[in-house]
């Protein structure tokens, strides 16, 4: 087993910095975190997995222990011009906590009919947000955002699907929710 050196006042000068398993920098100035990182924008840092808020030791400082940040979930571009559901299941242990759902367009051309889009989790697949049509899904960059959910319960699972397609020549997006990334108890 190798020795552990505690470092004080540690400070890296350096264009780039790769810790972490599959971590690699490509951007100028670039810092990649965790496991299986990638930066590819200049001037921009990836931290991944995601950070996660722990269950309760038995610790009485609530800030140097259970702190964490919202964590966002984005799932791989997909059409939605198809009607499909798309599920996640978190690692083992896990439970996420959505405040905001939503869907962010990646390519858009000739949009005349919107999708109808929905989230959940398995077996519930509108258990966060029941069905409903989006608006101004035009081009991308636009984004549809949904923060008054049917149920905030962590969940195992996390489902996002178009229920009625988009008509158009071209309409691609990333679904997305914000939230706690939570262990579970």
């Amino acid at each position: 087993m190798a020795d552990i050196k505690v470092v004080k006042n540690l400070k890296i000068l350096a264009e780039e910095l790769a810790l972490g398993s599959g971590s690699s920098v490509i951007g100028d100035k670039g810092i990649a975190l965790g496991y299986n990182t990638a930066v590819r924008i200049d001037k921009s840092y990836n931290i991944a997995g995601l950070p996660l808020i722990r269950n309760d030791l038995g610790e009485d400082d609530i800030i140097q222990n259970f702190g964490g940040p919202l964590a966002v979930l984005f799932w791989k571009e997909y059409s939605l011009k198809s009607v499909t559901d798309y599920t996640y299941a978190l690692p083992s242990g896990a439970l996420f906590f959505p405040v905001q759902l939503g869907v962010i367009v990646t390519a858009a051309n000739n949009v005349t009919v919107q999708p109808t889009i929905r989230f959940g989790y398995t077996g519930t697949l509108a258990g966060f947000l029941a069905a409903v049509a989006t608006a101004g899904l035009a081009a991308a960059g636009d984004r549809a955002q949904y923060t008054t959910l049917v149920t905030y319960a962590g969940k195992a699972s996390l489902s996002a699907g178009v229920t009625v397609t988009a008509t158009a020549t071209e309409l691609k997006g990333r679904f997305y929710m914000i939230g706690m990334w939570v262990e579970s108890e």
